[in-house]
């Protein structure tokens, strides 16, 4: 049984320019029981994901996530359900996953509401 959703975090700078987390929002119209945007954190903003291409938008994402440290316990030999709004090169999924992972998440499922592709 999954822990909750668990929402790719957006960086302080973005979340107060866009006043919401479209993740957030997509994700209460899929489980409104229990979402969770306070596990996983987005630290330090970083150029956006937009105009970059894979290797830059892998390398722009390195470091950028954590794991609340006082909730990390609750990680351990768990189903983690990962929410983002768009894929398009994976690179958020991956980083924040192997966060994940590295916390003792066992199971990690990810879940997306639209897949974009990169320009040539």
């Amino acid at each position: 049984m999954p822990i909750g959703l668990l929402l790719c975090p957006l960086s302080n700078q973005r979340l107060q320019n866009r006043g919401y987390n479209q993740s957030a929002r997509l994700a209460k119209y899929l489980y409104n029981k229990k979402t969770d945007n306070h596990l996983l954190w987005r630290v330090n903003s970083h150029t956006p994901q937009t105009k970059l291409k894979r290797q830059d938008r892998i390398r722009n994402l390195t470091g950028k996530f954590m794991i609340n440290p006082f909730r990390k316990h609750e990680l351990v030999d768990t189903h983690c359900v990962l929410v983002d709004d768009v894929l398009t090169t994976r690179a958020t999924l991956e980083q924040a996953s192997q966060i994940l992972k590295s916390a003792g998440v066992e199971t990690i499922t990810c879940i997306v509401f639209a897949r974009a592709y990169l320009s040539s």
